[in-house]
């Protein structure tokens, strides 16, 4: 059985349809948060993630912005926000994500002290992680 992970899909159905077109029935999918905003599609993107039997969902900031609005600060996010949540019911779904999740001996989690993690971003890594968050891939490693 592979692990697959997938983060950032904000309400881009399409983009998931195609991801999960490419992942063996079989496998594990482990959601690193931000399934919702700013995408037209962020309640079947819940819906689509919700009918799949082995997932771990986490919550991702954009998760905690639908369940709590007064959390967002950022006028373009507000926006995109207001336009999105018109067409979302799935509010009790999303509080139920996970904060993170223990794989092995890595942490997943959809970011780190709520920073945007880059390739060049000095942070002091105390373990081993698996995040989401800044749409990039790479890998940082520190301390071997």
């Amino acid at each position: 059985m592979n692990i697959y992970f997938l983060s950032d899909i904000h309400g881009n159905l399409p983009a998931l349809e195609i991801a999960l077109k490419n992942i063996e029935k079989e496998s594990t999918i482990i959601f690193l948060g931000d399934i919702v905003n700013y995408g037209p599609w962020s309640e079947e993107c819940v819906q689509v993630i919700n009918s799949i039997e082995n997932k771990i969902t986490i919550k991702g900031n954009h998760e905690n912005y639908y369940l709590n609005p007064s959390l967002i600060k950022n006028s373009i996010v507000k926006k995109f926000y207001d336009h999105t949540i018109e067409k979302f019911y799935s509010n009790k779904i999303i509080s139920s994500y996970d904060n993170f999740y223990k794989f092995k001996n890595y942490m997943c989690l959809h970011t780190i002290n709520e920073k945007k993690i880059f390739k060049d971003t000095i942070i002091n890594i105390d373990q081993k992680y698996i995040i989401g968050h800044s749409h990039h891939q790479f890998i940082n490693k520190q301390n071997k």
